[in-house]
């Protein structure tokens, strides 16, 4: 029984929704009497503090004191009681084209003049009424001066004063529309005004977020759980500890919105295409974003990620006796803020990257360095990005720079059991990304992307006994796509190509290899 006021709110607004949709041109006519017995008839299109704004009879705009109003008659009419509308600043003002949802038209330019719950009655300039939940509308957008209104029906409504017409001795016609209600306490007028006041406000609200948002929800609304399948590694050798991932979404359409995942991701934000046990998260609220993706190996920044797997990497480059070398990009943490306006983001942060170099000779086994150039400085990232409806396209770039001339194992690790100081006395890294990312949404069903990624690694370092560097690119192109297998399940497939030069010159092994190849991925998602 605790639920029954909430049913019946409930109840009422359905029968709104439907009682409206099936009288398309049903209106709410406003009757306002001063204290002078003077008379204004329209529909309410403006309320702001003690100014109401009609649209009356005659198609004029007429703007209302609410301190010398007296009465208030409400009359329901399913006709359209307005001949002929004169367009006018004031008019327009309050005039807006509505859009709903994939439409590149307006489905109508009308005023709102009535508000439910959270829905929004509109009157428009054919004379034709339109009842519509904000959440269905995907713009509000104001109307062109030039602007033409002519309704395409009307029928003459007289209206009938009731009551309150004798106190005026105002005379009204017998068979003319009677009023549904009559206001005659302050208290009730306020509390009508009051809901228009709100209802104008929050419509106001709701258009300008249309503006700040490049659609009315920017995530994957339904929870997924998905399932990691193959997945070979170019960047990493750590196996992943749990083949999976969760994500969900809370918020509403042009609202806070929030997106979040944990597991083994591949975030288009990182610098690199492969996976990481991490957890990610994305929130909008109006012109502010942000997001932020930590690696749950090693979120702290600073923190080892290479080095704890350092016999891992060992074991590759004795097994391939193709190359001497490893070079690859993890991170710790990255975090951005920024606007939107529209389709546009601009977004700026920190990411914390952690950096493997690594040259090793089997058949010299002097030759084994192994260093990890931990996120000892904040690296600066840049996010540019174009979303709409079926297609989001991005770019980001960041620089990487890390020196000293005494470091300490806070800045290169070179072992898990081996102090760096003392091997290294001085070095110089320097590391560049940019990635551009592609997506389209094809279908409700399929959809495809690429991204690119370029890097350099730039390298040097003295020993007690030699100069040593490291110069390296990294080119990776990645193609996916996603295919929906009805509501509830998913496939993600993506193909990875890398090319990979290294010059290097560790010891007594001075070289420089190709490391190119592919590696092929995906994931089942299950869709709740």
């Amino acid at each position: 029984m605790k639920n029954l006021p909430f049913l019946i709110r409930q109840l009422f607004l359905f029968l709104s929704v439907v009682f409206l949709a099936r009288n398309a041109s049903g209106v709410q006519i406003y009757t306002f009497i001063d204290e002078k017995c003077d008379v204004d008839q329209g529909l309410i299109i403006g309320a702001e503090e003690d100014q109401i704004e009609l649209l009356n009879l005659n198609g004029h705009a007429k703007t209302l004191n609410q301190k010398e109003i007296k009465f208030i008659l409400i009359h329901d009419t399913l006709e359209n009681p307005i001949k002929d509308i004169q367009l006018s600043s004031s008019l327009n003002q309050h005039l807006n084209h509505i859009y709903i949802k994939k439409q590149k038209k307006p489905l109508f330019t009308g005023w709102a003049v009535r508000f439910i719950e959270n829905l929004v009655l509109f009157y428009d300039i054919r004379g034709n009424s339109h009842a519509l939940e904000l959440y269905q509308i995907s713009k509000i957008r104001p109307v062109e001066p030039d602007i033409f209104a002519k309704p395409v029906r009307y029928v003459p409504t007289q209206l009938h004063l009731g009551s309150v017409g004798n106190q005026c001795r105002l005379k009204s016609n017998d068979k003319s529309l009677r009023p549904t209600r009559i206001l005659a306490d302050k208290v009730q007028i306020s509390e009508v005004l009051d809901n228009f006041k709100t209802g104008f406000a929050d419509l106001k609200s709701y258009k300008e977020r249309t503006y700040l948002y490049a659609k009315p929800y920017l995530y994957e609304k339904r929870t997924r759980m998905g399932i990691v399948i193959g997945g070979d590694l170019k960047e990493s050798v750590e196996s992943l500890p749990l083949p999976f991932y969760f994500q969900w979404a809370n918020g509403s359409e042009y609202r806070f919105q929030s997106f979040n995942q944990i597991g083994n991701l591949d975030t288009e934000y990182l610098p690199t295409v492969e996976r990481n046990f991490s957890f990610r998260s994305d929130l909008k609220s109006h012109l502010f974003h942000a997001s932020f993706v930590g690696n749950l190996s090693s979120l702290a920044a600073g923190t080892e990620f290479y080095t704890p797997i350092k016999e891992d990497w060992s074991k590759v480059l004795d097994e391939d006796r193709n190359r001497f070398s490893a070079t690859a990009s993890s991170f710790n943490y990255m975090a951005l803020m920024g606007g939107d306006y529209g389709p546009f983001s601009l977004s700026f942060g920190t990411l914390f990257a952690n950096h493997l170099i690594y040259v090793k000779n089997p058949t010299a086994p002097a030759v084994d360095a192994f260093r990890e150039v931990l996120a000892s400085n904040i690296s600066p990232i840049v996010r540019v990005m174009f979303t709409n409806t079926r297609f989001k396209a991005s770019a980001l770039i960041s620089q990487t720079t890390s020196q000293s001339n005494s470091p300490t194992d806070f800045d290169v690790s070179i072992d898990e059991n081996v102090s760096s100081i003392g091997t290294i006395d001085s070095y110089d890294f320097e590391s560049h990304f940019i990635r551009l990312n592609g997506d389209m949404t094809l279908t409700n069903e399929f959809s495809i992307g690429a991204s690119q990624i370029y890097k350099t690694f730039k390298y040097n370092e003295t020993t007690p006994s030699e100069t040593n560097f490291m110069d390296a690119t990294h080119l990776t192109t990645q193609v996916r796509l996603k295919h929906a297998f009805g509501d509830y399940v998913a496939i993600r497939l993506y193909g990875n190509y890398h090319i990979i030069e290294r010059k290097f010159r560790f010891a007594s092994l001075n070289s420089s290899e190709n490391d190119n190849g592919f590696t092929l991925g995906g994931s089942f998602e299950f869709v709740f």
